[in-house]
């Protein structure tokens, strides 16, 4: 995904690990200023576990939802990082230790990144190969291992998901090409012929489940269980997801690409 992205599961991690490791080497005095940071750091980890699925995979969590890209959402976020910050105000470096001194400093920069990095959110195209976060939600399709009786159903409700996460990548184009923010034209014809490989018939489209990968005992007790549910996905194929990438190649191809740089 996206270096930012990046940063804040880097972040993250580190933000987590010297607060548990703080608070074992030395006993830490319950002032309001440890309560506070604290509290603000089990919030923000809890937000970033439940906002970011490249953590949630790495952690072997159910990913229930796919990311939702749109600015709306993004404007959100910054609500509630300013949030984090204005409670932070109430801890005083005087009444804490260093180690917490260390992890606040750590969160306010992360938050005050975040925040900042909102003013720049058209800048980033969502299609462009350094920054596109298609490929990596592809793969949560490509690789999701069916073990249980509910994974099918879990499977299907990603799946329904994934036409409006297409349709945002769209919108955002749509507003970035209005602002003249477009990918040149070399580049632009990579993604194309990617995007058109994605858009296959039920039985060779990527979200396709061969057989071979529900053959887990207790998957489907009864056949006609698979059967249902190849139908599902097929249905969800052909009336929905290719829908959605045909109105963002024809975008593409009849109006953003012929004002794409040459370079």
């Amino acid at each position: 995904m996206t270096t930012k992205k990046n940063t804040i599961l880097f972040v993250s991690l580190t933000l987590c690990c010297l607060w548990v490791w703080g608070t074992g080497v030395e006993e830490i005095t319950a002032t309001n200023s440890s309560r506070v940071l604290n509290e603000e750091m089990e919030r923000y980890w809890q937000y970033v576990l439940k906002e970011n699925v490249q953590l949630r995979q790495k952690y072997g969590l159910r990913i229930n939802r796919l990311p939702d890209l749109s600015y709306e959402k993004n404007k959100a976020d910054v609500h509630i990082h300013k949030d984090m910050l204005e409670r932070l105000k109430q801890v005083r470096t005087s009444d804490i230790t260093y180690d917490e001194q260390l992890s606040l400093a750590l969160l306010k920069w992360n938050l005050e990144i975040e925040i900042e990095a909102h003013q720049f959110f058209w800048l980033t195209i969502p299609i462009a190969a350094y920054s596109s976060p298609v490929p990596f939600i592809n793969g949560l399709f490509t690789q999701y291992r069916f073990h249980q009786n509910s994974d099918p159903r879990h499977y299907l409700d990603l799946l329904k998901q994934y036409p409006r996460f297409i349709r945002q990548i769209t919108a955002i184009l749509k507003e970035q090409y209005r602002q003249k923010i477009i990918l040149p034209k070399p580049a632009l014809t990579q993604v194309t012929a990617y995007l058109s490989m994605l858009m296959q018939e039920p039985a060779k489209s990527l979200f396709h489940v061969a057989g071979n990968r529900l053959q887990t005992k207790g998957v489907f007790p009864h056949p006609e269980e698979e059967n249902a549910f190849q139908k599902n996905v097929s249905q969800l194929i052909d009336h929905k997801i290719n829908p959605a990438f045909m109105e963002l190649l024809t975008f593409l191809k009849e109006k953003y690409l012929k004002d794409a740089p040459e370079k």
